[in-house]
């Protein structure tokens, strides 16, 4: 139940590296996003996408997009990772936090 200046360090500095590391994801996937919906938008525009109807120009889509939107997917799963990551140091710094109030606590309790 002791809590150590080092168990504090490593909380907040796991917290501080999770923090960068969702910010780092989300926008990099963000980026791709942006990237794909261009580039089937200029598609779309220049005539590229060819189908007699939405569900034929959706498959021609996926067909010619589909290096993109995998890397898209992957990008977004490591979003998804950091952001467990995120919630882990969360926990752990609630963790501390708790045990740091537990001993402010039970040091002021009488007879101690």
């Amino acid at each position: 139940m002791i809590v150590s200046a080092e168990d504090i360090t490593h909380a907040y500095t796991s917290l501080d590296n999770a923090t960068n590391r969702v910010l780092q994801t989300q926008l990099y996937a963000l980026g791709l996003k942006y990237e794909l919906d261009d580039a089937i938008s200029r598609a779309i525009a220049h005539g590229e996408i060819e189908g007699k109807n939405d569900s034929e120009r959706k498959a021609n889509t996926d067909t010619k997009f589909s290096e993109r939107k995998t890397q898209l997917r992957i990008a977004q799963g490591e979003a998804e990772i950091a952001n467990v990551d995120f919630e882990l140091a969360q926990h752990e710094v609630s963790r501390v936090q708790a045990l740091l109030r537990l001993l402010e606590v039970t040091s002021k309790l009488p007879g101690d």
